[in-house]
């Protein structure tokens, strides 16, 4: 972060989470990039570290047996679910705090 001139800042609350907060210069902010929703997050993936993009679909899922893989291409690629997985996550959190 230093080199990028940037700066990161954490703040936790207990029972209430955390946040964390990136700071760029400007110039960097503004490179192109991909908008990304995962649950009730959004993340951008900048757009020169993106090769390619492919959706799986509900057919895609019931072609592979009810298994979460990609057909690209002829080549299959196992793929995550990010919304289940940060769902579980948060769910672990907070029966974690109780």
């Amino acid at each position: 972060m230093d080199s990028l001139r940037g700066s990161i800042n954490v703040a936790s609350k207990a029972a209430e989470g955390t946040t964390v907060t990136l700071r760029l210069p400007l110039t960097l902010a503004i490179i192109d990039g991909l908008l990304v929703s995962i649950g009730d997050a959004f993340f951008v993936l900048p757009l020169a570290n993106v090769l390619e993009c492919v959706e799986l679909t509900q057919a895609d899922v019931e072609r592979a047996n009810g298994k979460h893989i990609a057909d690209v291409r002829g080549r299959s690629f196992p793929t995550s679910a990010c919304a289940s997985t940060s769902a579980s996550a948060r769910r672990a959190r907070r029966s974690s705090r109780s």
